[in-house]
């Protein structure tokens, strides 16, 4: 049997958590289109790995002194 990935699905709180911000902060940086968001029953929900890349794709502080 195949083992099928699980999305892990996070409701605001869980998610300004996670990011270790305010909860206004993150529903401004959703309606802003910073970070992706669903609409499930209403209510945004957000999509953990999708968290995680949002907090990857613009890393900052690298410097290559080469």
């Amino acid at each position: 049997m195949n083992k099928v990935n699980e999305i892990e699905v996070l409701d605001p709180k869980e998610a300004a958590n996670f990011l270790k911000i305010s909860l206004k902060s993150l529903q401004n940086m959703a309606s802003d289109g910073k970070i992706p968001y669903y609409k499930l029953g209403g209510r945004n929900r957000f999509i953990k790995e999708e968290l995680v890349k949002v907090l990857q794709c613009d890393p900052r502080g690298i410097r290559d002194d080469d």
